[in-house]
């Protein structure tokens, strides 16, 4: 009877200890792998919001400071571009043509901003044509073009809006030296031919339709007495003998202009012979006769970068702004300016 009274005890003593034998042993209790570890206490977090990207500058939006005839005037970009369309691009020419222009000008304004502000005499920019690109506002030029004005003057503005911000980045994301001329001689000169410094963006390119343009060969015809008297006048030392060649060693591009020649003994430029003598470019030949030289040339400017006639070829030809571009610049994006 002991027996049985001591295991029933024993049992009883059992049942009472092994539940809290089991809670001891027991892990805590761990929150759901799908919630963030903040809602242990209740709380739940919530994305950061993404910063709302800064649009960038339209042409409208950016202002800067002109030189005009001497006199400083503030203009928004856009109504800068439109005077500068009016100066350098026939109104009549295809649209495609003018807006590869539009974005010329406007890449090669904000190349110029990179070495700041207030270059020309506190101006941004300059009507110089001989230093910069050349500008003309609308209402001057309603002279010019007499009834056609209004339309003239939307054409260019619409090219300048359909290009709004737009231009031509290089190396770093940086403007390239987007510089034009008029008429080249059948191929454009690289920057290195011409101005001595290699650029990536300013390679020689075909422009074999540039010779239909009108004004693409010109002449110049000086008296051997002139010519002396304006080469002495800039380049003193040169000697010209009688009996003698007047000009030997001649050094030419790969595109055809002149990169220098010896003149009464004197090295000189042909860019600078161009200057003297009021050439149309620097690609020109010379002939003499009956006591008279005649330069002969082909094209029309420097020669580097775009051509307008060819800008107006390749419209015609049914070609858009950006592939006007890639025919003229090499290694660039177009992108929005950054203002």
């Amino acid at each position: 009877m002991k027996k049985v009274v001591i295991m029933c005890c024993a049992l009883w003593a059992a049942m009472l200890l092994l539940p809290l034998a089991l809670t001891e042993a027991a892990p805590p209790e761990l929150p759901p792998a799908s919630l963030p570890p903040a809602a242990e206490s209740g709380e739940i977090s919530s994305p950061a919001p993404s910063p709302t990207p800064t649009p960038a500058p339209g042409d409208a939006d950016i202002v800067l400071k002109v030189s005009v005839a001497g006199r400083t005037e503030e203009m928004t970009l856009a109504d800068y571009l439109v005077g500068v369309l009016c100066a350098e691009m026939p109104a009549l020419y295809p649209e495609e043509a003018l807006k590869a222009q539009a974005v010329a000008a406007r890449t090669y304004y904000a190349y110029r901003m990179l070495g700041g502000a207030g270059q020309y005499d506190g101006a941004d920019m300059t009507d110089d044509s001989s230093v910069c690109m050349a500008y003309t506002a609308p209402a001057a030029m309603a002279g010019a073009w007499g009834g056609d004005a209004a339309d003239y003057t939307a054409r260019m503005r619409a090219a300048v809006t359909a290009t709004d911000g737009m231009i031509m980045t290089g190396a770093e994301g940086k403007p390239i030296a987007a510089v034009f001329f008029a008429i080249s001689s059948g191929k454009t000169e690289s920057a290195k031919d011409i101005w001595g410094s290699e650029n990536p963006n300013l390679r020689s390119r075909d422009s074999a339709w540039d010779a239909d343009a009108p004004g693409f060969s010109g002449e110049v015809t000086v008296t051997a007495e002139e010519l002396q008297r304006k080469i002495s006048a800039k380049y003193p030392a040169a000697r010209f003998v009688a009996g003698e060649p007047w000009f030997a060693d001649w050094s030419r591009s790969a595109a055809g202009s002149v990169l220098s020649v010896k003149v009464g003994g004197v090295k000189m430029k042909g860019s600078d012979l161009r200057a003297i003598f009021g050439l149309r470019s620097a690609n020109f030949t010379l002939s003499y006769s009956g006591g008279v030289y005649t330069f002969s040339t082909r094209g029309y400017g420097h020669g580097v970068g775009m051509s307008q006639y060819g800008a107006r070829a390749l419209a015609l030809s049914g070609k858009g702004y950006a592939e006007i571009l890639a025919a003229y610049y090499s290694d660039f994006k177009l992108e929005k300016i950054k203002g």
